[in-house]
């Protein structure tokens, strides 16, 4: 989960005006693993694709163990992670938990390399020479790997091999969907869910799609509140080009430093849109503390602070920023706890910036641009060699690739039918890619199935993989169906590997 802000600026608030947690928030209906997990370890190569025995070095990799629900020869659910802490990702999948005990499954959540605690070279993991390890093909190898040694650690006297479920959600979910691409003798079937696939160059058509969808959320939890946005924005950007401005800017979100000109306006801009990004993907029925605390449709209740300062006919500058800062405050601060702003940091420290940065500059090159016309931000068009400058500035010595993802991992074959097998020898099956239809990030996925095998669902009322979580009272019925399909094909899938 990540938002789409094109920003390499790590920033996390300190944040915003001291608003008291709602009512609402103390109904929390977010809900912990009822099975704790055992950490083990797990010696993987570091370079995968290196012959050179004097090349050879390993490192441990970090994955979760829960065995309560397993049954001898039961299946292996296998959670591919992603850009985060993998106890984060545990915590939020609820879905496994619910269908391990009705499958016999064990669940497995592996870490991915130079994220959480699993890194290769230990705090010294992050310089650009150590870094180039860090790359999709070298995370799906390590996958690869740890099913084939859990294949083999479960093996069961009465089959050749246990069945495995992939199961990913955002990058997670791209990485369960390359994995059964990649090694489809070690993954009976992939959950994908919220994984923009199709979100690279080339490929990824308007590239506006994103913003859009962000501001169509807005509008359908009250259409007053765009055009206010809109207008917070257009102010925004005129008073940070002058001394009073900057000076109102700092009081109204209460930045730990004052904003010194341009370079901090942007800084401080690029956060608030990543708050709104956010308040987007985890527009979630009920309360949840995945990212941060959130209340019950954050997206709605973000609209209410926005109007309780300011319209769309606001000329009070003032106003409008308070508007703007109480709005995404709901992301940032709801709980009221944090003092002040500080630009310079990670707004989301769960989620591993080094790490993704890198990738990002490599070979996830997401496009992700706003025109301010079908959304509510400033213009900010989406520049490939602009992004490849920053790269090598950011990164000295790298060769950004932005092309080989889609070589490497399906690229537009993904839309066509001859890339899918239907019972065939070749081609890709058992995938189910998910969607959300308030997600963003929807605009970047597969949407349309391809064949019986290769099924793609939006959900009417989702989030960012809502249907990952675990099953509440207050889920949408398209969620509530998605379920039901996934146990359906994840019977297939396993009655097929047996």
């Amino acid at each position: 989960a990540r938002g789409c802000s094109g920003s390499s600026f790590g920033m996390r608030w300190h944040v915003l005006f001291v608003f008291l947690a709602l009512p609402l928030f103390a109904q929390c209906a977010d809900k912990l693993p009822p099975a704790r997990y055992e950490t083990r370890w797990f010696k993987q190569d570091l370079d995968h694709f290196n012959y050179q025995q004097r090349s050879i070095a390993t490192f441990q990799q970090r994955y979760l163990v829960v065995d309560k629900y397993w049954r001898p020869g039961g299946p292996i659910f296998f959670y591919t992670g992603n850009e985060g802490d993998i106890v984060m990702f545990y915590n939020n999948t609820g879905v496994m938990f619910d269908m391990a005990p009705e499958f016999g499954a064990l669940l497995i959540f592996a870490e991915h390399r130079y994220y959480g605690k699993t890194l290769p070279f230990g705090s010294e993991s992050f310089t650009t020479e150590n870094l180039q390890y860090c790359t999709i093909e070298q995370a799906l190898a390590d996958f690869a790997n740890l099913m084939e040694y859990l294949q083999k650690e479960y093996k069961s006297p009465s089959k050749e091999a246990l069945p495995i479920i992939l199961f990913g959600g955002s990058y997670g979910g791209m990485l369960a969907a390359w994995m059964r691409l990649k090694y489809p003798h070690l993954a009976a079937g992939a959950i994908s869910s919220s994984g923009p696939i199709l979100q690279f160059p080339e490929l990824y058509n308007p590239p506006t799609a994103y913003a859009k969808i962000v501001t169509d959320d807005f509008e359908k939890a009250n259409p007053r509140c765009p055009p206010v946005f809109r207008r917070a924005f257009q102010r925004y950007q005129a008073l940070g080009k002058t001394s009073f401005g900057l000076q109102l800017l700092s009081e109204t979100f209460r930045t730990c430093k004052p904003l010194r000109g341009g370079d901090d306006v942007k800084k401080l801009y690029t956060k608030l849109i990543d708050g709104i990004d956010y308040l987007a993907m985890l527009d979630y029925p009920y309360a949840t503390d995945f990212l941060h605390p959130l209340p019950a449709w954050p997206v709605r209740v973000s609209c209410e602070r926005m109007l309780m300062h300011a319209t769309d006919d606001t000329d009070d500058d003032r106003a409008l920023m308070q508007g703007l800062a109480a709005a995404t405050g709901v992301y940032f601060n709801y709980t009221g706890r944090i003092e002040c702003m500080d630009i310079g940091t990670s707004g989301t420290p769960r989620l591993g910036y080094s790490s993704w940065d890198y990738q990002s500059c490599t070979e996830i090159f997401l496009v992700c641009e706003r025109n301010g016309v079908t959304d509510f931000f400033l213009p900010q068009p989406w520049n490939l060699n602009h992004t490849l400058a920053h790269c090598r500035k950011r990164f000295k010595g790298i060769i950004p690739r932005p092309r080989w993802a889609m070589n490497a991992l399906g690229g537009k074959a993904w839309l066509h039918k001859r890339f899918h097998s239907q019972g065939g020898a070749s081609g890709v099956s058992n995938i189910i890619f998910t969607q959300g239809e308030l997600d963003p990030w929807r605009a970047g996925g597969v949407q349309k199935s391809i064949n019986p095998t290769v099924i793609a669902l939006v959900m009417r009322g989702a989030a960012h993989h809502l249907d990952l979580r675990f099953a509440n009272p207050l889920d949408p019925p398209d969620v509530v169906q998605a379920r039901q399909i996934f146990r359906r094909e994840i019977r297939r899938w396993i009655a097929e590997a047996e």
